[in-house]
């Protein structure tokens, strides 16, 4: 079975009217996001346990303009093929591409998940996890913050990636 991925991913307003839907239907939202530039195991790993947390899982991935932010000639893979590819896996209800440099209006005020999970792995700083953390507490949420799962990280993978074919970096030190 092929599955339209397409089809799962939202943009604000339709993202806005499927969590209404999900909580008129007394569903338990849960929300993950990070960038998923090179997948790895740990990303499938981390997605499908976070979603044992609740009946529907909504994946947030970060816009360009922030995936940029993680390193030179970063992303790897675009926002929509990221969104894309994310939104391909089962345990994945849906998926968003946002803008978290927006504080006025972050994805965790959007969809006012039951769940929020983070995990351990994460680049964040400790003020931007107590910031998330204080807006599920307001929300009347539930924060959760979960072990790596794995020891591969998408920066990791591209910088061996890079040592390894590119003779002009090898030779650069």
């Amino acid at each position: 079975m092929i599955i339209n991925s397409e089809k799962l991913i939202l943009n604000e307003e339709d993202l806005i009217n499927f969590c209404k839907k999900c909580k008129k239907e007394q569903k338990k939202i849960v929300l993950a996001s990070g960038v998923f530039d090179v997948l790895h195991e740990g990303h499938l790993k981390f997605l499908e346990e976070v979603r044992g947390y609740g009946d529907v899982l909504i994946v947030g991935i970060n816009n360009d303009n922030f995936a940029s932010k993680k390193g030179p000639n970063r992303p790897i893979q675009s926002e929509n093929v990221r969104a894309y590819l994310i939104a391909g896996f089962k345990c994945v209800t849906c998926v968003h591409i946002y803008d978290c440099s927006d504080r006025d209006r972050p994805l965790i005020s959007i969809v006012k998940p039951d769940v929020y999970l983070m995990s351990n792995s994460s680049a964040e700083t400790k003020e931007d996890r107590q910031y998330k953390v204080d807006i599920m507490d307001k929300l009347g949420g539930k924060t959760i913050i979960v072990d790596e799962f794995s020891k591969a990280h998408s920066t990791s993978i591209i910088d061996k990636l890079m040592d390894t074919h590119n003779p002009v970096l090898i030779k650069e030190e």
